[in-house]
């Protein structure tokens, strides 16, 4: 049972509860897990975005002559066109992001950027995102904004056909207490298939590994045929 002692998170880690079910808390607006979605998905939509822009260029990677990164129409395969599409409507996204932060906070300036949606627009507005990623997680005015993020992340995977490849991980979760239901994706945290718990590698090890229960991990290892890693 998970202990409610705040508002609950607004974060998908609460999607599909029914009611009269513990929800997990916020702290205070998004709990840990969901914090660690949010960072993970900006890193991963710029580098979604990036392979886009490189396909459209003609290959994966390609550069500007200024070493930054082309933009994001260059008259590649039409059959690419509406992830380019979605290229800049994400830049446009984040950009109001911050816009909207720098207005609550009274910052000064509207950020660095060129004239156009170039791959070095967009790493500006994540940086600034990136730094100041903490404050905003904690505002409730930016809850939408954020939770947008999420659902760009999922979206330019499932366009790229790059949906994060899935290995499983022995012993039992931290969270719920169900064993074999831990995998590592492709963002470097471990996921839980029945319950919404993400952790690190180190959380793991402290929480899974070290942890008395040292028999679900020999048990979960035997099933997934781990014995001999």
């Amino acid at each position: 049972m998970i202990k409610v002692e705040s508002v609950p998170c607004v974060g998908p880690c609460n999607r599909g509860r029914v009611e009269g079910e513990a929800r997990e808390a916020g702290d205070p607006v998004w709990c840990r897990s969901c914090q660690r979605r949010i960072r993970v998905a900006l890193t991963k939509i710029d580098e979604l975005c990036t392979w886009v822009e490189g396909q459209a260029d003609g290959f994966a990677g390609r550069t500007g002559g200024d070493g930054r990164g082309g933009g994001a129409r260059r008259g590649g395969s039409p059959d690419l066109s509406p992830a380019i599409d979605l290229v800049d409507q994400v830049y446009g996204e984040l950009r109001l992001i911050e816009l909207d932060w720098r207005m609550i906070q009274g910052l000064s300036g509207s950020g660095r950027h060129g004239f156009g949606r170039t791959a070095y627009d967009r790493a500006l507005v994540i940086n600034f995102l990136q730094q100041h990623l903490a404050s905003i997680m904690r505002h409730r005015k930016m809850i939408k904004p954020l939770g947008r993020i999420l659902s760009y992340q999922v979206i330019l995977q499932h366009m790229t056909h790059s949906e994060p490849a899935r290995r499983d991980r022995p012993g039992r979760c931290p969270r719920c207490h169900n064993v074999n239901v831990l995998h590592t994706e492709d963002d470097d945290l471990i996921h839980c298939r029945f319950c919404p718990n993400v952790i690190t590698e180190e959380e793991y090890d402290l929480e899974v590994v070290d942890r008395p229960d040292s028999a679900a991990v020999t048990e979960s290892r035997r099933i997934l045929g781990l014995d001999s890693e």
